[in-house]
């Protein structure tokens, strides 16, 4: 999900977002939700 698209549904109003990590293994789906919660600043760098 891009920047200009959370961007655009915070402009129509939308306050939650459902995401979901793309694999199977625990570890690297914790990675991937960390690396899209740094991205919007939802989390610390060190979370």
């Amino acid at each position: 999900m891009s920047t200009d698209q959370v961007e655009a549904l915070g402009e129509q109003g939308v306050t939650r977002i459902v995401v979901s990590a793309t694999s199977t293994e625990p570890a690297e789906q914790r990675d991937q939700l960390s690396a899209f919660a740094q991205r919007f600043a939802l989390a610390p760098a060190s979370a």
